[in-house]
């Protein structure tokens, strides 16, 4: 029998799992810098359910997808992704 904890555990497991699966669709000529692509939309529907800063996400659109990582522009106040440029797929 799974202890409280041990549920506790597999679900953080499960929605960090999840995170990481998640793909965003976005707009790559919407940059802050080369590496931060804006996320305007984020807070629309189900988008960001379960994310939090630092999970890896996927970015893409009808040419190419690519990783990043979920972030959050204090400055801007909105959500963007810290692409990591090596892991490019064209589509």
């Amino acid at each position: 029998m799974a202890t409280d904890r041990q549920s506790t555990s597999h679900r953080n497991l499960l929605g960090h799992i999840h995170a990481m699966s998640q793909k965003i669709y976005v707009d790559f000529n919407s940059r802050l810098t080369e590496e931060r692509i804006i996320i305007p939309y984020a807070l629309e529907g189900d988008i960001i359910a379960g994310l939090r800063v630092g999970d890896s996400v996927t970015l893409y659109d009808e040419e190419l997808e690519v990783e990043a990582c979920w972030d959050y522009d204090f400055e801007q106040q909105w959500w963007v992704g810290q692409v990591d440029w090596k892991t490019i797929r064209y589509l």
